[in-house]
Order: structure tokens, then sequence, then C-alpha cells
């Protein structure tokens, strides 16, 4: 008789090895929720976390990339036109007058609209007695001039402080009778002598005509990041820029972008209006873009007759709009200041500010 085989204990069984424990040891196991809070925690801090880090790096690449492109620094050039209105023998109110020194008529139009002419820049200071009194003399005793000497503008401060035979030059340009022959006595025109022109004697000595004085009003103000762009701002506006020479005479560029072209010219002919910048930078920045290697004291820049005449027009209309007066109030305006401004592919002027005599 064979025994039966012998019943493993519980313990042996394999499959009861695998049994999971009770349900109450799970209970057990997280009694305060410690798996699901912490589970909850750690998706909460990475969806946070993946944000802000994309958020820094977004930060980071604008701020470089903004370092990368940044222009260079901007420097304003202030030029001014020599020059303004009357004739060299009017006389009174009105178109090509002058008015009397001493005493203007009325209350000025500074004080009747004060929110319309802004505080003038700090005056420009004054020549020396001596200097002025040979301007004056050179001017024929204008007394548009004289008034200068008193108030002046940014134009006339720079025309002032040239040498006598440049500022000559230059006005010879735009009043071609100065310093000519005529029927006068020693060659001059009218009743002048030597070569003077009107009441005046010596050479060169004559009152400032209508375009010189609307020039000793004017000034324009460049926004220039370097002396190429200076160049090509002058060059938009068909400038022809003179640079003073030691023997005295000029070399003349009229073709601004191709400077080999340039020669030495008699700036007198030009007929047109004229400006000086003798600031260092600005002439620095300007003759390198020009390939010279030599650094003037100034240079002057001539624009055409259709220029003149833009600034003209606004000029007028700004008088128009702002003061309610006609051309025939001209000889009021003391200094208007323009500003450059870039139009399409070329360049434009606008009135930026106008102040009137008190």
């Amino acid at each position: 008789m064979q025994n039966a085989p012998a019943t493993p204990p519980p313990t042996a069984n394999p499959l009861r090895m695998l049994v999971p424990p009770e349900e109450k040891f799970w209970k057990r196991y997280s009694p305060h929720h410690e798996a699901p809070l912490s589970g909850v925690s750690s998706f909460a801090i990475h969806l946070l976390a993946i944000p802000l880090l994309l958020l820094v790096a977004w930060v980071a690449s604008k701020v470089r990339d903004e370092d990368e492109n940044r222009s260079l620094p901007v420097d304003v050039v202030r030029v001014n036109f020599p020059g303004g209105g009357g004739s060299p023998e009017g006389a009174g109110k009105g178109p090509g007058g002058i008015d009397a020194p001493d005493k203007e008529s009325g209350p000025s139009t500074e004080e009747k609209r004060p929110d319309r002419n802004p505080a003038a820049d700090d005056p420009p200071k004054a020549p020396p007695v001596a200097k002025q009194k040979g301007i004056t003399s050179e001017f024929n005793n204008d007394l548009h001039i004289k008034r200068l000497f008193v108030r002046g503008t940014e134009a006339s401060a720079r025309l002032f402080d040239l040498d006598r035979d440049v500022r000559e030059k230059l006005r010879q340009n735009l009043n071609p009778g100065l310093g000519q022959g005529g029927g006068g006595e020693g060659g001059g025109r009218d009743t002048g002598k030597d070569k003077g022109t009107g009441p005046g004697e010596g050479a060169g000595r004559a009152t400032s005509n209508e375009r010189e004085r609307r020039q000793l009003r004017w000034a324009m103000t460049f926004n220039t990041q370097n002396g190429i762009d200076y160049r090509n701002q002058l060059d938009g506006l068909g400038a022809i820029v003179a640079i003073p020479l030691d023997s005295g005479q000029f070399v003349v560029f009229r073709n601004l972008k191709n400077p080999r072209e340039a020669k030495v010219e008699d700036i007198t002919k030009f007929n047109r209006i004229y400006w000086v910048d003798d600031k260092p930078e600005s002439v620095r920045s300007l003759v390198t873009a020009l390939e010279l290697t030599a650094v003037p004291r100034f240079f002057a820049a001539f624009f055409p007759r259709e220029l003149e005449q833009k600034l003209l027009d606004r000029e007028l209309a700004y008088l128009r709009e702002h003061y309610g007066k006609t051309k025939e109030h001209e000889n009021e305006i003391h200094e208007t200041k323009f500003d450059v401004l870039r139009n399409g592919s070329g360049y434009d002027v606008r009135v930026s500010r106008m102040t009137l005599r008190h």
C-alpha cells in the first residue's frame, strides 16, 4: 500500500507567497495622505518652474539682441544761416526797410502770445567792442547789424566770429554788388567810394540785403549719427561744401559722394545761401567722411535757391499760423530754427521754433 503524498506546509506554497497583505496594511501606509500631497506638490513646482525658466531665457535673449542692434550715439549738429530782410537803401517799416534801432512801436507779439513764442536760449555773446566797430564799418553802419550786437542769433555769432576776409567773401557770394566797381567815386557803385556799394566807402562796405538778413535769422539742426550720415544729409539738401585752405582759398566739394572731384573755386561766385559750422566734433566727422586728414577750424555749406525758397515759405507759413501775420511783417522775426527730417529717400525741413523781436 502506497503512502499518500504529504501535503506541503502552507508556508512552502509559492502562490501563497505572492498574495498581497491584508487591506488594513495599505490604510496604515499613508494615514495623512503623504503620497497624493507629494505628487501634487511636485507637479505644481514643475508647472511653475518651467514657464519661469522660459521667461528668464526670453528676457536674456531680448537684452542681448538690443545690445547687438543698438545704433551709434546720435549727435545734434546745429548749423546756422547768416542773413535777413531789407534793401541797401531801404528805410522804415515794410519789406526792404530798416527799422529804427532805438524804438519799435506797440507791444511786442512775444508779450501778446507768450504761449506761442517760447523763451529763447541763452543769447550768443556779442563780439568785443573793437571788433563790433570793424563789423559795423563792413556793413556800412547797418542798423540791423547793430541790433544783433545787443541781441544776437546763432547765425550772427558764427559769422561775426570769422576773420574779415572770409566774412567778406561769404557776403560777396550772396550780395553780388558788394565790392564791385561802379559809377561811384574810386570805382564804387552809386554814391560809394573805392570799391563799396551804396552810400558806404571802402572795399566791401555795404548794408545787408534781404537775403543776407534772412540768413542771419535762420538756423538748422541736423540729427546725425556719424560723419557719413552728416554728409548724406547735406548731399540730400543739395549742399556744396567749401573747406578753407591756409592760402585763403577754398577747396569745394560739389559731389559729396565722390570727394576726389573736389577742386579750388571762388566762393564769391556761388550766389547761394550759406552757413558756417565751426563745432569741432561735427567738422572733424564731416572732413573724415570726405577722406581728408587735416581738420580745419570751420567749413561753409552753400544751399540751392530751391531750399532757400522752401525755408522762406515754411517760415512765413509758421508766422501766419502762429501769429496771424503776413509777409509784410517779416522784419519782425528775430530768429527761426528749422529741423532737418528724413522724407522717404530724401530730406526735408520744418520750423521748430520762432522768436520775434522784443
